[in-house]
């Protein structure tokens, strides 16, 4: 703050170095224009004192913020206030009047105007100056605070990944459960002593940002990697790789699904799907499954999607049976799953 002090004393040794009036000031008349005419003759005048310069660099010194939209208006009032006091013109000056109706009065000299002028802008400086520090500091401790509990953050990112990414009926992704995850993250920062309400807002908006960014660039998990998915999982992923490749993905309901997992459409053509995550090789059942949805949906043709291989007998009764199967080979290496 003291080089602050001295570097406002330094741009205000210019303001200072004008000069007051011995005797009576000039004023303004009534409906008459400002002129040089309205100044005193430098013969006249005594040089302002070099306390001026500290009297107005401890004020701006002294200003913060108080969240007033008349708080640069008031420091100026104030300041001018102490001027006055100091330099002998207490009876021209504003008091507690608000600053704009003293400067609109008709007793009050030009140069004083012109230094509330001044001042104002010093001290708008001053005003802005004072909120970039504080949303810095705000910025600091935010960032602190999200580094500090970066786990939670991460989970958070996973867990609403995996639920906003189950499909609904219509094929949907399932954005309604966004808010509630952000919720629940919440009052786990919130377990951890994050109780301003202020730092819990910002982090819902900065939560739901993060996300819309990280869900935007999310690509589907590599075939390598779905051995760790759920079943459920491991559809979402399938339908994210047939979406990528401009199918029209519709869910089916957990129960009742008729041997569909997901049902799809491009160019016409609609097609059930079940998708098989497995540790060891898919058999008739599967097939079987899909043949019936084909029936039940009234689709073109059914597939079986598997991170696995098939046994014999399933690729026998998908041939005779307009069933195509795509075992892991095929997801890494089909363009239909592609990333």
């Amino acid at each position: 703050m003291k080089e602050v002090f001295l570097r406002v004393c330094f741009r205000l040794g210019q303001l200072c170095s004008g000069r007051l009036p011995r005797g009576p000031v000039p004023v303004r008349q009534a409906g008459a224009a400002s002129t040089s005419r309205d100044k005193p003759p430098q013969a006249q005048a005594l040089p302002a004192t070099p306390s001026r310069a500290v009297t107005i660099a401890i004020c701006i010194n002294q200003f913060h913020l108080r969240g007033n939209r008349h708080e640069v208006e008031d420091g100026v009032r104030d300041c001018l206030n102490e001027i006055a006091k100091h330099e002998g013109w207490s009876n021209k000056a504003p008091n507690w009047d608000y600053l704009y109706r003293w400067e609109a009065r008709k007793d009050i000299p030009v140069q004083y105007l012109e230094l509330s002028k001044s001042l104002r802008q010093f001290f708008e400086d001053r005003r802005k100056q004072l909120e970039r520090q504080k949303e810095e500091r705000e910025e600091a401790e935010f960032a602190e605070t999200l580094s500090q509990n970066q786990d939670l953050v991460d989970k958070f990112y996973q867990i609403a990944e995996r639920k906003v990414s189950q499909l609904d009926d219509y094929g949907e992704e399932n954005w309604d459960a966004l808010p509630k995850e952000i919720e629940i993250v919440s009052k786990k920062f919130e377990a951890r002593g994050v109780t301003s309400v202020a730092t819990r807002w910002r982090l819902g908006e900065t939560l739901l940002k993060n996300f819309m960014a990280y869900h935007a660039q999310q690509k589907p998990v590599r075939t390598h990697d779905v051995s760790g998915l759920s079943g459920v999982e491991f559809e979402t992923h399938i339908a994210k790789l047939l979406r990528n490749q401009g199918y029209s993905v519709q869910g089916t309901p957990v129960t009742g699904d008729q041997g569909a997992d997901l049902i799809i459409q491009k160019d016409g053509q609609t097609i059930v799907v079940q998708a098989k995550r497995y540790a060891c090789p898919v058999g008739n059942k599967a097939v079987q499954e899909v043949i019936g949805a084909v029936s039940y949906y009234g689709s073109s043709e059914g597939w079986v999607i598997t991170n696995s291989t098939f046994t014999p007998q399933a690729k026998a009764l998908a041939q005779k049976s307009n069933v195509k199967l795509f075992d892991g080979f095929d997801l890494k290496n089909n363009p239909i799953f592609s990333i």
